[in-house]
């Protein structure tokens, strides 16, 4: 999209993200390692919140097509999306 003219807004921000990202996860699998915490109720509840999760990020990443990024990017053809869950939320990628 940026050969094509896109605007970036807060490229460090995308950076910072990232790597905050994947430390989240690099520290939850750690904590489940040294833990090894029972699968109860609320376990069965974070994963499911999470497998919705994901679910709903295959939505957007489905609706955007070429125009999903993990970057703060506005295409030069942007057009208003107001289909599927950005009829109901404005930028469901937060989620």
């Amino acid at each position: 999209m940026k050969k094509d003219g896109a605007i970036e807004y807060g490229a460090s921000n995308s950076s910072w993200l990232a790597i905050a990202h994947v430390l989240f996860y690099i520290a939850a699998i750690t904590e489940w390692f040294i833990r090894k915490p029972p699968v109860d109720g609320l376990s069965i509840l974070g994963i499911a919140l999470y497998v919705m999760s994901a679910m709903a990020l295959v939505g957007v990443i489905s609706n955007l097509c070429r125009l999903w990024t993990v970057e703060l990017l506005i295409a030069r053809d942007h057009v208003l999306v107001q289909r599927s869950l950005f009829g109901v939320v404005r930028h469901p990628n937060c989620f």
